[in-house]
């Protein structure tokens, strides 16, 4: 046994992955205006544009949820770091100063909703 050659067996390790990113922004406006759905849609496809141009602009991304200023998004994984800093870098929006602060974001659309003690 001492001279025995021991064989390992291969770690196998499998990888979970997620295809959408969701996250919670927050759009702040310095004019009065009020918050819709398609404020938000258009605020995004804009700053994608700014950043990204016409082409890498045209990022499929959904509001689920959208309360006041701010919503819930998703986006597909490979998008969103595109997205992340689109969002972050915009300045002004139709001439109108702007900031987009995106709050949270996370694989799983669950794990957005806070403090899981109360969803029981």
């Amino acid at each position: 046994m001492l001279g025995a050659k021991v064989r390992h067996r291969p770690q196998r390790t499998r990888t979970v992955s997620c295809p959408f990113v969701y996250a919670n922004i927050s759009l702040r406006l310095n004019a009065a205006t009020l918050v819709s759905d398609q404020l938000l849609r258009d605020v995004i496809e804009e700053a994608l544009r700014q950043l990204h141009g016409y082409i890498g602009g045209a990022l499929q991304t959904d509001i689920l949820a959208a309360q006041g200023s701010s919503a819930t998004i998703k986006v597909d994984r490979r998008d969103w770091s595109k997205l992340w800093s689109a969002l972050t870098l915009l300045t002004a929006y139709k001439g109108v100063s702007c900031r987009v602060e995106v709050l949270s974001q996370s694989p799983f659309l669950f794990s957005l909703a806070g403090d899981s003690d109360r969803c029981l």
